[in-house]
């Protein structure tokens, strides 16, 4: 599932019930970790959609979990997401390195409400 690199930690959660907006801590920096790897699992099947979709994102909260900068994301927007398939998040290059201190948050986003899909869920992100 992991490239092949040094992995220097991994920042994991979950189970929790995927459905519905939410933000969850993943975790804080030790010193500066850059991510490499974003999965995540649900325990239902998502077909894709372009109007009804849920966003999976992670995102840098800064040091007061206020932060905005998108680090990785996915959806079912254009592509299914298989029920126990680890789904991997698209990282942004340029966002993928936190500072210490700064907290991991893995958002979940319903584009409109008839996403809703309750499900257990864990999100994986590997980090350097």
């Amino acid at each position: 599932m992991f490239n092949d690199e040094l992995v220097r930690g991994v920042f994991k959660y979950g189970p929790f019930n995927s459905d519905g907006d939410h933000t969850v801590a993943l975790g804080v920096a030790d010193g500066i970790i850059h991510v490499t790897d974003v999965y995540f699992l649900n325990s239902a099947s998502a077909a894709s959609h372009a109007t009804n979709y849920v966003t999976y994102t992670l995102v840098n909260g800064e040091t007061d979990a206020a932060g905005t900068t998108v680090v990785a994301s996915v959806s079912n927007a254009a592509a299914a997401i298989t029920a126990n398939v680890p789904k991997r998040l698209a990282i942004t290059a340029a966002n993928k390195a936190f500072t210490n201190g700064q907290i991991l948050l893995f958002q979940r986003d319903e584009v409109n409400t008839d996403a809703s899909a309750l499900a257990a869920c864990v999100a994986v992100v590997k980090y350097i």
